[in-house]
């Protein structure tokens, strides 16, 4: 009987288990290659998205990201250019805004500087004038002439501070660093009251909203001033009415007046153009309604995030 060879029995097995081993092995090779190609060619709009995303941030809004894509990834890429849209919109809002905000504060450094020539400017040439004389007639010994000519300094000096006193008022309202939004709103109440008393005035503000931010408080104030100088201006009113309130996250500032209202929709004067601008630029809304011989009214909603967190207690309109 003839003896088998260990080594070649061995030898067999492995070289079956070897050949047995070479099937699964190229399926798992190409398998993992075709996993790899497929996995790289549906990450490959993510690698595209990560570069629009980068110049999205560098601000360049108007990049947009195309192509076909699995529903997945369309999703994804609809949102991007969403965002992308919104964000471009939103800068080219800002851009607006500054360029409006560049146009107001330079048409009131004209009006300041032609309120300084016109109504300063003569008054200061007028007192140098009177200074030279006097102090002339006072080294001729001449005192009751030179008398005369500082009392038309102090005359001319008058109407200077009531002028100066004014441009400071249209700068910075005036009391309401000093003494708070309430008295610097109830400052332009009698400034106009002075001037039209035949009309009535009511005020309405909440207590709380002395707390409110500095910013807010100028706001405030410079939508009521355009607010009341347009009513008397163009309405005609007997009554006009200022409201300020807040509710939850939101300031809301009211000034409605009785006059003849608007007929016809007609295009925002230049003011009101401008603190609507002001108010768009806080994150706020402003809106206006009016029924002919029902009256004008104003209405601004600012956000309450630039108030500082105080209880607010609102109180009944009091007739100043």
């Amino acid at each position: 009987m003839r003896e088998t060879d260990p080594h070649n029995e061995i030898l067999e097995v492995w070289n079956e288990f070897t050949d047995s081993l070479i099937t699964p092995a190229l399926f798992s090779g190409l398998t993992v290659l075709l996993i790899y190609l497929f996995v790289g060619r549906a990450l490959r709009p993510l690698e595209a998205l990560a570069k629009a995303l980068e110049k999205v941030g560098d601000g360049r809004y108007q990049t947009r990201f195309g192509g076909k894509l699995a529903p997945e990834l369309a999703r994804l890429r609809d949102s991007f250019n969403r965002m992308a849209a919104r964000l471009s919109a939103a800068d080219a809002e800002n851009r607006r805004l500054n360029e409006q905000l560049l146009t107001l504060q330079e048409q009131e450094r004209s009006e300041l500087a032609r309120d300084l020539h016109d109504e300063v400017s003569p008054f200061l040439f007028a007192i140098n004038i009177d200074a030279a004389s006097a102090s002339r007639m006072l080294s001729e010994g001449r005192t009751a002439e030179a008398r005369e000519h500082v009392q038309s300094i102090t005359d001319a000096v008058r109407p200077m501070q009531r002028h100066v006193r004014s441009m400071l008022g249209r700068l910075r309202p005036i009391g309401l660093e000093e003494f708070g939004l309430k008295e610097a709103i109830e400052n332009m109440i009698a400034f106009w009251r002075r001037r039209r008393p035949e009309i009535r005035y009511q005020l309405a503000i909440s207590t709380g909203c002395e707390s409110l931010s500095e910013l807010v408080g100028r706001t405030i104030c410079r939508i009521v001033q355009e607010s009341l100088c347009n009513a008397l201006r163009h309405a005609h009113p007997t009554l006009i009415t200022v409201l300020i309130d807040y509710q939850g996250e939101e300031v809301r500032i009211e000034i409605i007046d009785d006059g003849r209202g608007v007929c016809e929709p007609s295009r925002p004067g230049y003011g009101l153009v401008g603190i609507g601008e002001r108010v768009r630029a806080m994150g706020g809304r402003l809106s206006f309604s009016s029924k002919p011989g029902e009256g004008f009214a104003v209405e601004a909603i600012l956000p309450a995030a630039f108030r500082r967190e105080a209880a607010c207690v609102p109180v009944q309109a009091e007739e100043l």
